[in-house]
């Protein structure tokens, strides 16, 4: 799809192709309007008006020189046009984003309680318990290792929600905080005092993860009044209890924190933003969360039976627990940090601070609490997710068999009317009027140059009620060579020869632009007794005499000069400036109805050159071209 800044980028560029090529057919025409002026221009003129339109630059210095000022001021125009068109017209639009807010409500499988047993199968070997993991519970914890996204089956798809819903987390409380003292001997390095007794090695970090009961017989007491126990102990549940101990301080003197919380599983409110099927937790910070309720699940120690606390506890024991201990050399002067188990010792231990004060003792570690927290916050939304799927197609068998009194067994497994926010994101082009305005006017500057300083000014010039100059005009050097040239008086020969302006048998050579303009002739060659001679004569009729004794490999612009320096001046500025346009020689473009030839005829004061203040000039006779008119 086409957008707008590519639009604009396209008119810009399109314009400006299209004004450069206007321009310079304005001016062409111009100057060719120009030089049929009645009394001709001044020769100098017509050079700093092709200046002036040849860039900026050469029309503020045509500017300086005070001439040809509308041509200039045009170009100046129009080269700004063209500069600013571009980055206001950009300027115009603008792209903002908003975001819509749509509410709605869906129903969702997701299982608020995993059912207590089905992470697992308890197995007894000897003194140690191992579990098998269900299906579900291994295809959950896969999903976690590997990063895979959370993805809700058959969900209704909704881009951008935001949502609430219940699943499996734990409720932590009954922490506890203590500190063990130690003391590192700097120097000797023979001994570690760990609560006043000396020792050979201590350990400075440890995460365990274990099964405990989620009441002691005094709580559950407080919580359940008049209540009294009986051999199925009813208040015997299970819950993970967590203890992390770590050094905190590189000082080789200090304390170690042994934090301790109870787990105890529980149903928990996650907020949950969608993108299409996959969702995700909103906020990492598992403070964030809403505890609903606690449940009950059974610490069964019977081999076969089925358990899922056990499989919770192998999950964050295998992935969070460690240990690391710190032993002393039998040398004195160093320790080292071995006997490492698990990856925690080595993902949580901080860096040396830099310029410690304690070298020898450093080996400090972050607090892990929190991620544990997190693993767990993430695996029980993805059992909640799974077991709810493995229901739905238990309540879709239960459907099809028509034993709808067996879906009271399920129990709840799906969560309706769940409420969530879609905000749909809009991205729409903002117009700004002022920017508009101040485009308009910039883009406007180009044509207004080209119609109303250029046509205009050259139709007014002209005098006339044509726009046409009777035929196709350019630069061409050949166009200008012919103009300057082609207005030469013919020349008639005797000898046998003669010459009308066309070409004859033999080549007409003219007497050297250094002869006395009044005995100019023309030699034909081939007969040397025969000769040429104008049939009318006018001095300087071309520009050999305006240029002679000017250096063949001078500039335009020392040319211009050399021009003005002969023809003199005086006074101040802009007097010297008046007078110097009156006694440069003129040039007029049409045709000659003395030669019948169309070109430029040069014109000097009749004082001569660079005598007196040129007042008077030479009457020539010389018209505009008609369309189509052949000479």
């Amino acid at each position: 799809m086409t957008q707008p800044s590519e639009v604009l980028s396209l008119i810009s560029t399109t314009s400006n192709a299209l004004m450069g090529f206007a321009f310079t057919s304005a001016w062409t025409m111009m100057f060719w309007f120009l030089a049929m002026e009645p009394n001709g221009i001044p020769i100098t003129d017509l050079h700093r008006f092709t200046k002036g339109a040849g860039s900026a630059w050469g029309a503020i210095k045509s500017i300086h020189k005070r001439g040809s000022f509308m041509i200039s001021l045009a170009c100046i125009l129009v080269t700004v046009s063209s500069i600013g068109r571009g980055p206001l017209m950009q300027k115009v639009l603008s792209v903002e984003t908003t975001d819509r807010i749509i509410p709605g409500s869906m129903d969702l499988y997701i299982r608020p309680a995993v059912t207590d047993g089905w992470g697992g199968v308890l197995i007894e070997q000897g003194n140690t318990s191992v579990s098998r993991f269900s299906d579900g519970f291994a295809q959950a914890v896969q999903a976690f290792q590997a990063k895979i996204p959370i993805e809700i089956p058959d969900i209704e798809p909704c881009e951008k929600c935001n949502l609430t819903v219940q699943a499996l987390g734990f409720n932590a409380r009954n922490c506890t905080q203590r500190r063990n003292y130690y003391k590192i001997n700097e120097r000797t390095m023979h001994a570690i005092i760990v609560d006043e007794h000396p020792r050979g090695n201590t350990t400075f970090f440890e995460v365990a993860i274990s099964r405990t009961r989620a009441y002691e017989l005094d709580d559950w007491s407080v919580e359940h009044p008049g209540w009294e126990p009986n051999s199925d102990k009813e208040w015997d549940f299970s819950a993970l209890n967590v203890t992390i101990l770590r050094k905190e301080s590189d000082a080789c003197e200090g304390y170690t924190v042994v934090h301790e919380c109870r787990l105890v599983p529980a149903v928990v409110e996650y907020q949950l933003f969608t993108d299409g099927a996959n969702v995700t937790l909103a906020s990492n910070n598992w403070r964030e969360d809403k505890v609903v309720k606690e449940l009950m699940y059974r610490d069964s120690r019977i081999d076969g039976e089925k358990n899922t606390i056990h499989p919770l506890r192998v999950f964050g024991d295998e992935l969070m627990g460690g240990k690391s201990q710190v032993v002393v050399n039998s040398a004195p002067g160093a320790y080292q940090q071995n006997y490492n188990r698990g990856l925690s010792p080595y993902l949580y231990a901080r860096k040396p601070e830099p310029n410690s004060s304690y070298p020898w003792c450093h080996g400090t570690f972050a607090d892990p609490f929190d991620d544990i927290m997190n693993a767990y916050r993430e695996l029980g939304l993805r059992l909640s997710i799974l077991e709810g799927a493995e229901l739905r197609k238990e309540e879709a068998r239960i459907l099809e068999a028509k034993k709808n009194f067996l879906l009271k067994e399920l129990g709840t497994i799906k969560q309706t009317n769940l409420t969530y926010v879609s905000t749909k994101t809009r991205v729409h082009y903002r117009l700004h009027r002022t920017e508009l305005g101040i485009a308009v006017v910039v883009a406007i500057l180009g044509p207004l140059a080209t119609v109303v300083l250029l046509f205009w000014h050259a139709h007014k010039a002209m005098g006339s009620g044509t726009w046409k100059l009777g035929r196709d005009v350019s630069m061409s050097p050949l166009e200008l060579a012919n103009a300057f040239f082609g207005g030469s008086p013919q020349y008639t020969c005797t000898g046998g020869m003669s010459s009308t302006g066309g070409s004859s048998s033999g080549s007409v050579t003219p007497t050297s632009p250094q002869s006395d303009s009044s005995t100019s002739s023309a030699t034909v060659n081939g007969d040397r007794d025969g000769y040429c001679r104008p049939l009318h004569h006018r001095p300087a009729d071309t520009l050999a005499d305006i240029l002679r004794g000017c250096s063949s490999n001078a500039s335009a612009d020392e040319i211009v000069e050399y021009i003005e320096e002969r023809a003199g001046g005086g006074g101040s500025d802009s007097s010297k400036s008046s007078s110097l346009r009156k006694r440069v020689p003129r040039v007029q473009y049409g045709v000659d109805e003395q030669t019948g030839r169309l070109g430029f005829v040069v014109q000097e004061p009749m004082e001569g050159f660079g005598d007196g203040e040129g007042v008077g000039w030479r009457k020539v006779s010389v018209r505009p071209p008609v369309k189509g008119e052949e000479l």
